[in-house]
């Protein structure tokens, strides 16, 4: 976002007038000095003499004020893109019991960029009072320069010599307004080099992702879900969920499965907590999802959305949240049961390979499927007893596909956990042991699927127009 914005901006403000007035100040450097010359080449002379120290001082700034350029830049990027984090990724913030973490993370962020902002101010306040000291000095060396006895040698005289004096002021006046304007300039050049950065960036090629598992957790038998009477809904006397009633057994996958506007997704912002039922209870191993402690999150929940929303860091870091409590090992042993750890270990630095380059010109850009199978291994991580999915494989290839469905598997075999899916198709629906139809609101039909089919209700007539071909997922007008 900052490269496409604050940088592009301060290249426009380059073209747009920066340009123009370093040029304005260039021409009127090169006059006043074609001034100087026709008045006394000798002083002149003298003048061009104390040019190089000049320049060594502004080459000096330059590298100065260009590095703090480049540090603020890349250091705004950076905060720009853990505001965007923050702002397009809440469902996986609040799931993951992760607020007071991205307030620290964000506080020090915050802090590289006040700290960066600072110091490039401060370069910049810097210049016109150094210069100005610089050139008063200039003056008195050449005043000492040019004392009677050389006044003699150059046979100048002395309204000659305060003449030249002032247009020596006046040389100075371009020299300080192009200096400023050489900070644009800086700031300009550091966002072009983000900018190409970003242009040189290789095309991303696919990885081929396989999994295998061995051994698991076994949980004793007991009902991991319970929904009770539960109403809910956005707005005041319009409820979009109309006293549902749900309870899973542990080791079961139930597939939620209704028209656009059922009530399917408020169902799973409810289950992962993100809103509070206007009506009923909603129990994950017998606590409210609301209630839940950050610390006991994880163990109990664990949601995989639509799209693998990627934090900026390393793939440990976007598995762990910044949960310093969790190991490597568990972090290596869920990559291996989502299949992430085929790709990951290509990786140059393994698991401690930044993925997402934040504003920062860096970092290895993933495919959809990688991304949804490093989503699925985050949720994993925490062993979680409950694995909530918003049609995860909805966008993924066949390969990304497979390895869920084995990810799942030991979920539901080994672990004795439960699987919840969004199915936005009947395909995927067709995995879970039970489905529930959902329609206006309400549980209208729930069961196996092949007892739904046979039983020709609301899922069989959905089945018959997904494998006819047809979208079934938006709602009917009557």
């Amino acid at each position: 976002i900052s490269r496409c914005t604050a940088d592009m901006e301060t290249i426009d403000t380059l073209f747009s007038s920066g340009g123009i007035s370093l040029l304005a100040e260039s021409v009127r450097l090169l006059f006043t000095l074609g001034a100087m010359i026709a008045l006394s080449l000798p002083l002149s002379l003298v003048l061009i003499l104390t040019l190089p120290l000049l320049v060594i001082f502004s080459r000096r700034f330059q590298i100065l004020m260009r590095g703090a350029q480049r540090a603020l830049r890349k250091d705004t990027g950076v905060l720009n893109a853990h505001l965007q984090e923050i702002l397009t990724r809440p469902e996986v913030i609040k799931v993951f019991g992760w607020e007071f973490r991205i307030v620290q993370r964000f506080r020090r962020v915050l802090a590289d960029t006040l700290r960066a902002q600072n110091r490039s101010i401060a370069y910049g306040a810097m210049y016109d009072p150094l210069f100005k000291i610089f050139q008063a000095a200039l003056v008195a060396l050449f005043l000492i320069a040019t004392a009677s006895p050389v006044l003699e040698i150059f046979h100048v005289s002395i309204g000659t010599l305060i003449a030249f004096i002032l247009l020596f002021d006046q040389f100075f006046g371009p020299l300080i307004s192009i200096g400023n304007e050489w900070q644009v300039v800086q700031g300009a050049l550091a966002g072009l080099e983000r900018i190409f950065e970003v242009l040189a960036l290789p095309a991303d090629e696919g990885q081929t992702i396989r999994a295998s598992y061995r051994g698991g957790v076994t949980r004793p038998e007991r009902v991991l879900v319970e929904v009770e009477g539960v109403t809910f809904g956005y707005a005041e006397d319009r409820p979009v969920l109309r006293e549902i009633s749900l309870r899973v057994d542990a080791g079961f996958h139930v597939a939620i499965v209704g028209r656009t506007g059922a009530g399917k997704s408020s169902l799973f912002h409810l289950l992962g907590g993100l809103y509070r039922p206007w009506k009923g209870c909603i129990r994950l191993e017998g606590k409210d999802p609301n209630e839940i402690h950050s610390s006991d999150r994880r163990r109990i929940l664990g949601t995989v959305p639509q799209s693998g929303w990627m934090f900026s860091g390393s793939v440990a870091e976007n598995l762990t949240l910044w949960d310093d409590t969790i190991s490597r090992d568990a972090v290596e042993k869920a990559g291996h049961i989502s299949g992430a750890d085929t790709f990951i270990e290509k990786f140059s630095s393994g698991y401690d390979t930044t993925i997402s380059d934040a504003g920062r010109g860096q970092g290895l850009q993933l495919s959809a499927g990688e991304k949804q199978l490093l989503a699925l291994t985050r949720a994993l991580v925490g062993d979680p007893s409950v694995l909530l999915l918003d049609e995860a494989t909805a966008a993924v290839d066949s390969a990304t596909e497979a390895a869920f469905k084995r990810a799942l598997r030991i979920q539901l075999e080994e672990r004795q956990g439960v699987v919840i899916t969004i199915a936005h198709r009947i395909s995927t629906a067709m995995e879970a042991n039970c489905i529930v139809v959902l329609e206006d609101g309400r549980i209208v039909e729930e069961g196996a699927p092949d007892d739904l089919i046979q039983n020709g209700g609301p899922f069989a007539a959905l089945w018959v127009l997904e494998n006819a071909g047809w979208d079934w997922r938006e709602k009917q007008k009557g």
